[in-house]
């Protein structure tokens, strides 16, 4: 253990530590160290059920020595040649298949086979698998939260009560609610009036309060694009019209179901007509606020004005009255002059323009539709069935867990008190300090390559490199999580008991919501915390903190596994850093610098090179027609996550590189003989997107998300790396090696 990897540690206890967790005799082992005067200096020390946090540790020492004992290698270094037990990734290959072909099957043929859709379920891949196990963790732990603890345990034990049995005795008052609701909306003379009674929807566009992009530690008012209820493919794409036949249906479903509720006839009358014109209604708005969200999707322009000057240029709404009343109290000073910033200027503006032209018909009939949707989930059992027949109908997905639904929502909902009781039940912290290491290391791999890139220049590249270097990582969760007193004061609004119904606990916890992200509007942002789910599979980059976090939820099999060669696990987790990294510079990230202000830092020849490389990919990725569904993967949709993809392998190969230099590591995967050691880095990688997935899940998935199908998240990737070549001896002009590709970092 070098002075180096000493400092590493120290760095990663002032970081965070749970000493009732974390066994330090695993990194010290054979390890003597001598020292005069030891001090230890901690700051902001707290001790909760036996785990101790604090924010920093200096060491003050006169005359360390440390003498390591050379027969020990690192704890998780298995020095000489090794034979690794991984029968999940044996088991998985199918070596009748080329992989300089199609290497996603190579690696993914045997587990696909072994793995089919359960019928309940969208798909089923390595991720789903990880998050189905977390669930029933979290489930186990709902159900055990003991009856006399903390208030904030407390309130999500009710809310995961109260959800749990709406689901299973469906009370069926939300008919008699929303028909209650209705006749508060008839009397609305305004938009203002009708969203100050719905409270918690909005129209088209939202006010919100988001960091300011300019100045990063302040936040602001602004005003955001909403969403369509379909997206554009669904309207206009062919290929998507049993998605938009299906949901007619079941809106018709869902009319004569009202109208055989509202006894008195007082607004879903049985009446064909009037629900032909109501479907034609909704269909006409949403078609076109989904037309216009896709054709200024890449809009990226914004404008400052104050609240007073909204109402000149979004006439919809009195902003001062709907400002005021959403705004608590301590916050409505000065209101009129509070700066408001407008995002997407020209989406809010195109959308303001169809508010203003829409009949007073088709805008109430749109407005009796958001109404119904937000009392969706109250609606009764037969609403229920509505909708698991319409799941089935165009997933083919039936019998669904709507327990899991609840689960998930209280764990979403109270992410944090969730996450500490996973964490202190179920998460293995010494993992923190393997993965800190890891994650140090594709960071220098990323700085290396930054070093040799040929089209940047000097003074770009420096900005670029102190960027790089001013990421901000956290791994596994954020040391605030077991702060008794800031998770009393972020709950102490949220007040509801055993006796309310789970509607009124439902709109508390949104209003609740609500005005916290408001209570943001005059606090000062820091870099020193991680507000995400620690059981999320998954990895963020936050653009406005320069910041990494890598959550507790990943950090466990297929994606992490102490007990491998860390070659393995640069492959896994090593990537999924790279990735997140990597969107520090990709078509976002790349405005932002190392502060997370929104700043032009490019030299101007330069981001021509960089719009020129990252252009690649958008052809490269949007030329590809998935599988057999005849429908092209948006490359522009996507650009970000495959610059990240593409980017993080990139720095992880060069991670892995740097490990083999500085170690005598060498392997071999029992049942995968003959192997080289790069080989089973690439397998790796690729067995983490292993998954099947259903063709209506796939088509859904490619009108919404921003990644890339699995499949191609592994072979376009793989085929722009010419280490992947030179592993596995692909000719060039083979699909997994062909002539044109694509480097951005």
């Amino acid at each position: 253990m070098d002075v180096s990897t000493i400092l590493l540690l120290l760095y990663s206890i002032t970081a965070q530590c749970h000493c009732k967790k974390i066994s330090l005799s695993n990194f010290l082992k054979n390890i003597t160290v001598r020292a005069d005067n030891l001090t230890l200096y901690m700051h902001d020390v707290d001790i909760h059920n036996g785990l101790v946090s604090f924010d920093s540790v200096r060491v003050e020492a006169d005359g360390v020595q440390y003498n390591p004992d050379k027969r020990s290698e690192h704890p998780y270094n298995s020095g000489a040649e090794r034979v690794v037990h991984y029968p999940e990734l044996a088991s998985s290959i199918d070596r009748s298949i080329d992989p300089c072909r199609d290497f996603y099957s190579y690696v993914c043929k045997g587990w696909i086979k072994s793995h089919p859709i359960p019928e309940n379920q969208f798909e089923l891949t390595q991720t789903q698998v990880l998050k189905e196990k977390i669930l029933r963790e979290m489930k186990e732990l709902m159900v055990t939260i003991p009856a006399h603890t903390t208030r904030e345990d407390i309130l999500m034990r009710i809310f995961y009560q109260k959800c749990v049995h709406n689901t299973l005795q469906p009370d069926n008052d939300g008919i008699s609610m929303l028909l209650s609701k209705m006749r508060i909306l008839r009397r609305t003379t305004s938009l203002t009036d009708w969203l100050l009674a719905m409270r918690t929807e909005t129209i088209f566009y939202d006010l919100t309060v988001s960091v300011d992009e300019y100045n990063s530690s302040a936040n602001i008012l602004q005003i955001v694009p909403g969403t369509s209820m379909m997206s554009a493919r669904i309207y206009f794409d062919p290929a998507y019209s049993h998605e938009f036949v299906a949901t007619r249906d079941v809106l018709f479903k869902m009319l004569a179901l009202l109208s055989s509720k509202d006894i008195f006839m007082e607004f879903f009358p049985p009446n064909l007509y009037d629900h032909v014109r109501r479907i034609e209604s909704l269909i006409m708005v949403d078609q076109t606020v989904a037309k216009i969200l896709e054709e200024t999707e890449f809009n990226t322009d914004s404008i400052t004005v104050t609240v007073a000057e909204l109402r000149g240029m979004l006439k919809t709404v009195d902003w001062i009255r709907y400002a005021h009343a959403l705004l608590p109290p301590q916050l409505r000073y000065s209101l009129a002059r509070r700066p408001v910033r407008i995002t997407k200027t020209a989406t809010i503006q195109r959308l303001e323009e169809i508010l203003l032209s829409i009949d007073d018909q088709t805008l109430s009939d749109y407005l009796d539709w958001k109404a119904i949707f937000h009392y969706g989930d109250f609606l009764g059992e037969d609403f229920q069935r509505l909708m698991e027949e319409f799941t089935a109908q165009v997933y083919g997905v039936k019998g669904i867990d709507r327990i899991n639904d609840c689960v998930s929502l209280a764990m979403n909902t109270f992410y944090d008190i969730a996450g500490r009781l996973y964490l202190e039940r179920y998460f293995n912290f010494d993992s923190v300090f393997i993965v800190k290491e890891l994650v140090e290391d594709v960071r220098a791999a990323f700085l290396e390559m930054l070093n040799k890139n040929e089209w940047m220049d000097m003074e770009t590249k420096e900005r670029a490199r102190r960027k790089a270097n001013a990421i901000r990582d956290f791994i596994g969760y954020d040391n605030n999580i077991f702060n008794d007193t800031l998770r009393q004061v972020r709950y102490a609004h949220l007040t509801y008991t055993a006796t309310n119904s789970y509607y009124d606990i439902t709109m508390a916890i949104q209003e609740w919501m609500r005005e916290s992200v408001f209570l943001k509007l005059d606090k000062t942002n820091t870099r020193g915390t991680f507000d995400t789910s620690v059981m999320e599979v998954n990895a963020f980059y936050d653009s406005n903190r320069n910041q990494v976090a890598v959550s507790a939820g990943i950090l466990q099999s297929p994606f992490f596994n102490a007990s491998l060669p860390r070659l393995l696990n640069y492959g896994a987790i090593g990537v999924v850093a790279g990735h997140e990294v990597t969107h520090a510079f990709d078509d976002s990230g790349a405005s932002y610098d190392e502060f997370g202000n929104k700043n032009d830092w490019w030299d101007e020849a330069t981001y021509k090179n960089f719009e020129r490389r990252k252009e690649c990919f958008d052809h490269q990725y949007g030329s590809i027609f998935v599988n057999d569904l005849n429908v092209q993967i948006d490359g522009r949709r996507t650009e970000g996550e495959n610059i990240a993809d593409n980017g993080g392998m990139r720095a992880a190969i060069r991670a892995a590189s740097r490990l083999s230099e500085r170690t005598s590591e060498h392997f071999t995967i029992a049942g995968l003989e003959g192997y080289t050691q790069m080989q089973y880095f690439f397998m790796n990688y690729a067995f983490i997107w292993c998954g099947n997935t259903r063709r209506a899940t796939l088509l859904n998935k490619l009108a919404n998300d921003v990644h890339a199908p699995d499949m191609y998240r592994v072979n376009v990737v793989l085929s722009n790396q010419p280490e992947f070549a030179e592993a596995f001896e692909c000719q060039r002009g083979s699909p997994m090696f062909p002539e044109r590709t694509c480097t951005l970092w």
